[in-house]
């Protein structure tokens, strides 16, 4: 991919840090299974899904459209690749005769990367695709999931990435239990500082009903957080509208 330089007026290049209007939010979205990371995609503006498991049918309700990537494909290449025609904002051709047009879409969602992580390791243990002779499976994987995961965010669309949640040992107390995300290597522990808000939720029983909350801090060992003050430590129900609401709230006191 060739790279653009700068020309001598770059100045259109620059942007306000407070113009939230027009920002791209990047999302990163924890919890256990059925705590609404994937119905959360459904309030996203015009979303594509780039599904790595079986949790679409959350969303059968809706007209959204998804691309499966499993392990008869080539996943890290068939990522990549989808990812240059959304930047292109190419017109896709679909079986039933209809298109697919990027220049449409406004949210980018994978659904999720750790199960994305999962079939990368695979499809690099059957194909012995160390590139590097140096590197082991761990540094081929680490440099594969980290060149998906750079080029999504990059993209000049929202972005909403959903991930497991799993348990573990805290090393400095061994009484005490972290959540954290659910997938294997180093990246784990970098992957949350690339986003705006890592969103924690959880679905919980309100009498008969059910509901969904999410968190925006790290409080009861969860990871979570928002680049923005202002927002509200929990949401019910939440929606990208309300976030998105909060955002340019929180902005405008902040400008203040």
């Amino acid at each position: 991919m060739s790279r653009k330089r700068l020309s001598r007026n770059w100045g259109s290049e620059i942007k306000m840090a407070n113009d939230v209007k027009n920002k791209k939010v990047k999302l990163l979205v924890s919890g256990g299974p059925g705590s609404g990371k994937t119905k959360l995609i459904s309030t996203a503006p015009n979303p594509f899904v780039l599904a790595t498991e079986d949790g679409m049918l959350t969303l059968h309700k809706y007209a959204i459209p998804y691309i499966k990537l499993d392990d008869s494909m080539a996943v890290y290449e068939d990522f990549l690749e989808i990812l240059r025609a959304a930047r292109e904002k190419r017109k896709i051709d679909l079986h039933d005769g209809t298109v697919l047009d990027f220049g449409k879409i406004e949210t980018l969602c994978l659904d999720s990367v750790w199960m994305l992580n999962s079939r990368l390791k695979k499809e690099i243990l059957e194909t012995g695709n160390m590139r590097n002779a140096q590197k082991d499976l761990w540094g081929v994987l680490l440099d594969q999931i980290k060149d998906c995961i750079l080029q999504l965010i990059d993209m000049d669309y929202h972005i909403i990435v959903t991930v497991g949640e799993a348990v573990k040992q805290d090393e400095m107390d061994s009484d005490e239990k972290i959540i954290t995300y659910n997938f294997q290597g180093s990246f784990r522990n970098e992957i949350g500082y690339l986003f705006d808000f890592n969103l924690y939720m959880v679905k919980e029983a309100r009498g008969r009903n059910m509901i969904y909350k999410c968190f925006t801090n790290d409080e009861n060992n969860r990871q979570a957080k928002a680049r923005i003050g202002g927002l509200p430590k929990e949401m019910v129900d939440p929606s990208f509208a309300t976030i998105i609401k909060y955002l340019e709230e929180a902005t405008k006191e902040e400008v203040k």
